[in-house]
């Protein structure tokens, strides 16, 4: 399962089609201008697909895949544009210059089946209004009604005469920034840059389905990690069959203990520094262009995620959970299993068992694991609304890597020091797990810009690195391993966690998001 994991976010990463889409404001009787440049004497791809259709918003939009028309430079995209467009840059050439212009008959066209349509609709509410009022009241419903609609229309004419401008939504394969040079990707007939109204990225998908498709992924990725939750009565279904003491003493075994820690602190550090710290530092660095600004910023959430998880540990854990998880899988805790003796359960082989409920440790493990899930819904959300696919299934691969070893652990210790039975250990662990759903609602229902988007990426950050410095790595650095196989064993499992988690670097793409809250527009772009 976790090899299968680790390739996912490869294998996913190929159905991204449109990082980027735009609102923009265009003159019919103009003549627009959109190049592409090259960076370091190449082009970031010698092609590019794109999209324009009419519209005020990409959530408007619906894309229908298709064959992609080529357009090479010198030739002009006429927007709207039918279906999808391959524009093939110039590599003899430093810019490649595509002139854009608006349709203006196919526009009209448009405008006029909606009117007949908004008309159609007007006549039939009117005929049913009128078939339920009398002979007077129709009257003065024809009147009114016949008056109204030619002060509509009248006024509808001079908005339309006033404001020549049509928005158009663009879609674009690559953000459009990342081919400028030296001038704006899009200008007018008299040089000036066209900035657009809003921007979207894209999660994958494309249109405005992507901001679904992402909510649509997120929830499913959070549900991944939420059903890791019952991982400790899953792992004790095949003690039922053979040798089950056996079995179970594995799973709780210093070895496995050591194999799972090892994996889960390289999967959670990796994701520390490679993903979260690194973005974290162009989206900050995008909202707050001043170095010193940026730098107490993201300082200050790094900090702030590592002491949250310190101080959670501090003042919950009364008890000294610490000593409690270093005792895990040496011997000090063993399974218990259940069998029957005199018509009773009974609980055998146990040498630590509560005779009360922990209330402190039960609490401890419950609001950490709530709190750290929380930014892990976060983070999950954040990747799958403003990065590739890939990203978030890599995010949340780490995490289902992290949970697998954590659940595990605080199962094991929910039954046999905090005293809990079997099933008040599942229902707590999955309550915890909840807030992974929640911190998912909570950033799709907020959608921060990108200063907002890079604060919480550094807090999630220092909160990784806790969690794999300290409660992943607790195992193999408070006791560590004797023997050269066992700490080998260790040192292979690290790397297995982070390679996974690295592998995503190889199709990279900085993320961005929309340019609402404190993120905005073309200088909202994280490429600095």
């Amino acid at each position: 399962m976790i090899l299968l994991l680790s390739f996912l976010p490869l294998a996913l990463g190929a159905v991204d089609e449109y990082e980027w889409s735009g609102v923009f404001e265009l003159a019919t009787d103009e003549i627009y201008a959109w190049t592409a440049s090259k960076v370091d004497e190449v082009y970031v791809d010698p092609t590019m697909r794109f999209v324009a259709v009419e519209g005020d918003s990409a959530e408007e939009v619906v894309l229908e895949d298709g064959e992609c028309q080529d357009v090479v430079a010198g030739d002009t995209i006429i927007v709207p544009t039918n279906g999808c467009l391959r524009l093939i840059f110039d590599q003899d050439v430093y810019t490649s210059i595509f002139p854009l212009v608006v349709n203006a008959s196919a526009v009209e066209e448009s405008h006029d089946e909606d009117d007949h349509e908004e008309d159609e609709h007007d006549h039939e509410e009117d005929e049913h209004d009128d078939h339920e009022e009398d002979e007077h009241d129709h009257e003065e419903d024809e009147h009114d009604d016949h008056e109204e609609d030619e002060h509509d229309d009248h006024e509808e004419d001079e908005h339309d005469h006033d404001h020549e401008g049509v928005h158009f939504v663009i879609f674009a394969e690559h953000y459009p920034v990342e081919f400028e040079a030296d001038s704006h990707y899009l200008k007018d007939s008299h040089g000036h840059d066209i900035e657009p109204e809003s921007t979207t990225s894209s999660s994958g998908g494309s249109g405005g389905s992507n901001r679904r498709k992402a909510y649509r992924r997120s929830i499913s990725a959070s549900f991944l990690v939420l059903a890791c939750t019952v991982i400790g009565i899953i792992v004790r279904i095949p003690a039922l069959w053979g040798d089950g003491e056996t079995y179970l003493e594995f799973i709780h075994s210093r070895t496995f203990a050591l194999a799972s820690s090892a994996l889960a602190c390289g999967a959670l550090l990796a994701v520390a520094v490679y993903l979260c710290f690194f973005e974290a530092t162009h989206l900050i660095q995008a909202r707050w262009s001043e170095e010193t600004q940026a730098t107490w910023r993201f300082g200050t959430m790094i900090l702030a995620g590592f002491a949250t998880g310190c101080f959670v540990t501090l003042f919950c854990d009364p008890s000294g959970m610490h000593s409690v998880m270093k005792s895990l899988g040496k011997g000090d805790l063993v399974v218990t299993q259940v069998v029957e003796e005199d018509g009773k359960s009974k609980d055998v082989g146990d040498t630590v068992k509560a005779n009360k409920i922990h209330v402190p440790l039960v609490m401890s493990i419950f609001l950490g694991d709530f709190l750290h899930n929380f930014v892990d819904g976060v983070v999950i959300a954040q990747a799958f609304l403003d990065c590739k696919v890939s990203r978030g299934w890599t995010v949340a691969s780490a995490t289902v890597y992290h949970e697998l070893a954590q659940e595990i652990s605080d199962f094991a210790l929910l039954i046999n020091v905090a005293g809990l039975s079997v099933t008040w250990a599942l229902v707590v662990n999955f309550l915890s797990g909840t807030s992974v759903v929640f911190g998912v609602i909570a950033y799709m229902a907020t959608k921060p810009g990108d200063g907002g988007q890079g604060l919480l990426l550094a807090y999630a950050g220092g909160t990784y690195a806790y969690l794999g410095a300290t409660q992943a790595a607790h195992q193999f650095i408070y006791d560590p391993p004797t023997s050269l196989l066992a700490k080998l064993n260790v040192a292979f499992f690290f790397l297995l966690g982070a390679v996974a988690i690295g592998l995503v670097l190889l199709d990279h793409e900085h993320c961005t998001g929309d340019d609402g809250g404190d993120g905005g527009g073309h200088h909202g772009h994280a490429h600095l």
